[in-house]
Parts: structure tokens; sequence; C-alpha cells
């Protein structure tokens, strides 16, 4: 799990190079979860495949997102702790991504920036 894919280029589409791109989520699973709240912020570890690829406009003349649309095949809780620890993880894998992308060094641990 240490190798990083640099993600390409969004192609271009009608012309347009889309800012971002996005992920939006679908379907359902049949994992068991226990009775959640409404308005309860949980973590979730998601597996799904691209279902779809679109792209939305932001607003009148607004950032074009090249969005992927993941069918959801599984999905499992993390409670508490756990959950916040790989947060926490995905956070550094997804700067390590972006960083290897622009080409930018990180720092060594103590260097001031």
């Amino acid at each position: 799990m240490t190798d990083i894919i640099v993600p390409q280029q969004l192609p271009l589409f009608e012309g347009h190079r889309p800012s971002s791109s996005g992920v939006r989520l679908t379907g359902q699973v049949t994992t068991p979860f226990r009775g959640l709240s409404l308005d309860e912020e949980v973590t979730l570890i998601v597996k799904g495949r691209v279902a779809r690829v679109s792209h939305d406009l932001d607003g009148e003349g607004g950032a074009l997102t090249h969005m992927h649309v993941l069918k959801v095949a599984e999905a499992h809780e993390l409670p508490g702790d756990q959950g916040d620890m790989a947060l926490l993880e995905g956070k550094e894998w997804s700067k390590r991504v972006a960083d290897a992308h622009t080409g930018q060094q990180p720092l060594e641990s103590g260097e001031a920036p």
C-alpha cells in the first residue's frame, strides 16, 4: 500500500478543462448497520465501482467538475477513534498523492515551512 498513483490531468469536456473532480455515491448495501439517528455523523469505509462519469457546472460561468458516480458495493462503519484514525490516515495519503501530482516534496519532520 505504499505505491502512490499520480493522477493524470483531467480530460477536456466540450472544449473546457474541468478544474476539479468529485465523487458521488449511489446504491445501497446489505451490510448490517446499527440504527442511525437523523443528522448523526458516521465514518464509513466504502468500496464501489464507477458506474457513470458526468460533468457538473458550478453556477453560471463557474467551474466545471469532473464527477465520478460510484455504485457502492460494500460499506462498513468505523466507530469513534477508529474512524478518526482512518480519516487522518486517508487525509495523509491524499496529501501525498496531491504532492506527487504537483511535484512538491514533503517537509521533513521538525522543519519549519
